[in-house]
């Protein structure tokens, strides 16, 4: 049993450092690109494309029935199992995109966005692809992930050059769109190139019951999922205009990149915590992913809290300054969504979606209303921490469900972190005051906190972080052997 346990949390720590590597390099990608294109396209530009996404998204939530976390939960029957998901949500893909062509003109000519028509249009087709990355499921399951991630980063270095050429020659939002959907649409080809196991066709009647049951309701948890990520997008658009959306967007890119970062990062939880088979082993393993995400998710809100400002100006430039009040707020968005997701894996691998469903509800609700009054009151920042307050407001819900299955406290897996970066945080903001804010006290203010966070760090977490290095010198020896 013992040999079983290590083999798994080994091929997840495995599996991490192959997403790690994977998401740094995409986060070198897309940041990079962010800083060419703001300075490049309008704000307007990025505002009417985000208006745009928000239908996109919300009608694609209705195609997507989780095929791949059901492949990856399954025990047999992989491939009659994946090619009965797969055909049910490109027949719910086709439905929705049919029902997008059709009301995008009455739905967006209510909110007098007329122009945005065929933008929408032409994005439909994004709800089509989605169905097709069902492929890589086969490769999380096995916590395989080299594959997976040489299509995201092939279809990403397509999809980006396309919006840098075709935003340089005047495209405007429509490159950005375009761009988006050559990302989706190259790394579904690499995937169903190499994968073992491709789906087909199929509405097996012994397995469709079973995938509808684990589906359905995260249809709806998708759904809530796409409305709680739009909803700022919405709100803003509605209530202001394209020029102040595309700085809420901004003003978002860089937890944006944070969020695509930790979706890399925590793909293994799921699958590596379905394999437990005690409930010390899912105690274990659940405590260690939600502390290293923490600590991993902390050092962005170290330094961006303190150098939000400076960093909005010498990235973008000053006519985006707006965007760096909000930006500080967002960025701690992302440490408090990763540092609590991981208690709907935990549902997953009990069999259990409806709770999460609710949770994701509560927090919609809760973002519509609060999003709403606190933008007409106070702007951009009020829509940031009306997002902040509805990502944290469930944490005391979350823990009662979490021990049901778990014994653990959030407080005693946290607060040694949390204390760490609020020191660094403090450090950061009097090397600030003293070199007057300028831009260039970031070149030894940022590592000097980034020093402190890290020896804080090794310090209190050294039993951990020793579990976590030593897998990865086993790793090391094992590739250069």
């Amino acid at each position: 049993m013992a040999v079983q346990v290590e083999s798994i949390y080994a091929r997840a720590v495995k599996g991490s450092v192959v997403n790690g590597i994977t998401s740094l390099i995409e986060l070198v990608i897309g940041f990079s690109a962010s800083i060419i294109l703001a300075r490049t396209l309008n704000p307007a530009d990025f505002g009417a494309f985000t208006f745009a996404f928000v239908l996109v998204a919300v009608f694609g939530a209705f195609s997507s029935f989780q095929t791949h976390s059901y492949v990856i939960q399954s025990k047999e029957r992989v491939k009659r199992t994946m090619s009965v998901g797969f055909t049910l949500e490109l027949i719910a893909a086709v439905i929705m995109v049919i029902l997008l062509e059709f009301m995008s003109p009455h739905i967006l000519g209510a909110l007098g966005r007329e122009d945005q028509v065929p933008l929408t249009r032409l994005f439909a087709l994004f709800i089509l692809l989605n169905p097709f990355r069902v492929a890589r499921a086969v490769f999380i399951k096995e916590l395989r992930f080299v594959h997976v991630s040489a299509a995201l980063l092939l279809g990403l270095v397509v999809g980006t050059g396309l919006k840098i050429g075709l935003a340089y020659f005047g495209w405007g939002p429509w490159s950005l769109m375009v761009g988006t959907l050559a990302v989706v649409a190259v790394e579904c080809a690499d995937v169903w190139s190499v994968t073992p196991i491709r789906p087909s066709l199929s509405l097996d009647r012994e397995i469709l019951p079973d995938v509808i049951r684990f589906g359905l309701p995260l249809v709806v948890l998708t759904l809530l999922l796409q409305l709680w990520i739009r909803m700022g997008d919405f709100l803003v658009g509605s209530v202001l205009d394209d020029y102040w959306l595309g700085m809420y967007y901004l003003a978002y890119r860089i937890p944006y990149f944070l969020t695509v970062l930790g979706q890399s990062a925590i793909q293994t939880a799921f699958p590596a915590l379905s394999k437990a088979e005690t409930k010390e082993q899912l105690t274990r393993g659940f405590r260690l992913t939600t502390k290293m995400t923490f600590i991993l998710f902390c050092v962005p809100v170290v330094v961006c809290v303190v150098w939000a400002t400076d960093l909005i100006a010498f990235l973008y430039g000053h006519r985006w300054l707006p965007a760096a009040a909000p930006f500080r707020i967002f960025v701690i968005v992302p440490l408090a969504h990763f540092t609590i997701i991981h208690f709907g894996d935990l549902l997953k691998t009990q069999g259990r979606t409806k709770e999460a469903m609710y949770v994701q509800l509560g927090q919609v609700i809760l973002l519509a209303v609060l999003g709403y009054f606190c933008l007409k009151a106070f702007g951009l920042i009020g829509i940031a921490v009306a997002l902040l307050l509805a990502e944290l407001a469930p944490l005391p819900l979350i823990s009662r469900l979490v021990n049901r299955f778990v014994s653990i406290s959030y407080v005693s897996v946290l607060w040694r972190t949390a204390l760490v970066a609020l020191v660094s945080i403090g450090i950061g903001l009097l090397l600030r005051e003293l070199a007057g804010g300028r831009v260039l006290a970031m070149g030894f203010g940022i590592p000097i906190q980034c020093a402190v966070y890290l020896a804080g760090i090794v310090l209190l977490e050294k039993e951990d972080l020793g579990r976590v290095l030593n897998e990865l010198r086993e790793l090391l020896k094992s590739r250069l052997g």
